[in-house]
C-alpha cells in the first residue's frame, strides 16, 4: 500500500528540522534542490510520479557540511504534480512539485 502525502513538507519520525527547499515551484525547465547539513552524510533526491514510481534519480552521493544546489532540467518530464524525495540516514522528506 502506498500513501502520498501532498503537503509543504513531511517530516516522518523523530528527526532534527530539515533544512530543504524546492524552487521555482511551480517549475518549467529546471527546478532546484537546496539543501543544508550540519554533518557529512549520504543524501538520496529523487522526483517521484504521483504513484510514487521513479522519474529521475537526481543525487544518491556524499555531501561534506554545507549548503548544497542540486539543479536539474524538466524538458523530457511532462507537466503535471511530482514528489520531490530526499533522504538522509533514516531521515525523509517529501514534497510537491508541479511541473507546467
Amino acid at each position: 500500500m502506498l500513501f502520498v502525502i501532498w503537503s509543504s513538507l513531511v517530516q516522518l519520525g523523530a528527526m532534527q528540522e530539515p533544512q530543504w527547499k524546492v524552487y521555482p515551484n511551480p517549475a518549467t525547465e529546471y527546478v532546484t534542490v537546496e539543501f543544508k547539513l550540519q554533518l557529512p552524510s549520504r543524501v538520496v533526491v529523487k522526483i517521484l510520479d504521483p504513484n510514487g514510481q521513479l522519474i529521475r534519480l537526481l543525487t544518491n552521493d556524499l555531501y561534506p557540511t554545507g549548503t548544497h544546489f542540486i539543479k536539474t532540467t524538466l524538458f523530457s518530464i511532462p507537466t503535471g504534480y511530482y514528489l520531490i524525495h530526499c533522504e538522509r540516514g533514516d531521515e525523509t522528506w517529501t514534497k510537491k512539485l508541479v511541473v507546467k
